[in-house]
């Protein structure tokens, strides 16, 4: 896939966004993160517009880098490819063959579960026109047991080798193995594939390992992770639960103090955090994450 928007950002192909290795950043700089009742304003011409501007930091295929633009990018460009919309190439070639009656990007509805925060407070949907391809798909417990199924093996379906190709196709990454949107932990013949998601209300987790045809998926109405919980069910003896040691004294501090540590910090080249003062507590928000 060639990407001839702008020559800052050169030529991309749909396996770099697929492995993270496409130099692009964890979202667009104008991304409204603060703001997340603009998410839905947010349109494939605003990502396109970013796409033009942007000079990316290194090369394609140079670093390993997650970034949800990889995700969007890949599913707008995949569409268009196919001349279609994303949600009808979806329903064309993965949930409708697999049966996932209830697994779309335009899920919800009043059947469907309210997300919350970590504080356990309501918390907006996910709504991002521009991001169909990550972070957008509504789905339940069921239809998602269906797809590890024949992610295993234990039902036997054309797309079966198709998934299975995914992960064996893989990168270099940090202490782990990048696969075709899978992680890979582990080394030899007992890999353990991963992948987590998260929004402002809602955490989810894969966890599955093909070896032992064994495979978990995890999921919350909050915005805390459920990572180890998933890990731990597939592999018991070697990811433990993170037990909290008990609750700690809160401290009180001036608000004078806390408001030194109010601003924006850049991590690298590609990202930034925004650290905010809200009722007398500091807020982390990472791009394009819930706060």
């Amino acid at each position: 896939m060639a990407n001839d928007t702008s020559p800052g950002v050169g030529r991309i192909t749909a396996r770099q966004l697929a492995t993270h290795t496409s130099g692009l950043p964890f979202c667009p700089d104008d991304f409204p993160a603060e703001r997340p009742a603009d998410y839905q304003h947010y349109s494939s011409d605003d990502l396109i517009l970013f796409l033009k501007r942007h000079s990316p930091a290194t090369a394609p295929g140079e670093k390993w880098g997650y970034s949800n633009l990889n995700g969007a990018l890949l599913g707008t460009s995949v569409a268009r490819a196919a001349g279609t919309e994303y949600s009808a190439l979806l329903d064309r070639r993965v949930t409708g063959p697999l049966g996932m009656a209830h697994t779309s990007v335009t899920g919800g509805g009043p059947t469907a579960a309210g997300g919350h925060d970590k504080d356990g407070n309501p918390a907006p949907p996910w709504n991002v026109p521009a991001f169909l391809g990550s972070g957008s798909l509504w789905s339940t417990a069921d239809d998602l047991v269906t797809f590890l199924e024949v992610v295993t093996g234990r039902v036997t379906h054309p797309l079966a080798e198709s998934v299975a190709d995914m992960w064996r196709d893989t990168v270099p990454a940090m202490g782990f193995d990048q696969a075709i949107g899978w992680m890979v932990l582990g080394a030899g013949d007992a890999p353990l594939l991963i992948h987590d998601g998260g929004t402002f209300g809602f955490a989810a987790s894969f966890a599955i390992d093909p070896k032992a045809d064994i495979g978990v998926v995890v999921l919350s109405n909050t915005a805390e992770s459920v990572s180890d919980i998933a890990r731990h069910l597939v592999r018991p003896e070697t990811f433990a639960l993170s037990v909290p040691e008990g609750a700690r004294p809160s401290i009180d501090v001036n608000p004078e103090v806390l408001a030194r540590y109010v601003g924006r910090f850049q991590l690298d080249p590609e990202a930034e955090v925004l650290v905010s003062l809200d009722g007398g507590e500091l807020t982390v928000t990472l791009p394009m994450a819930p706060p």
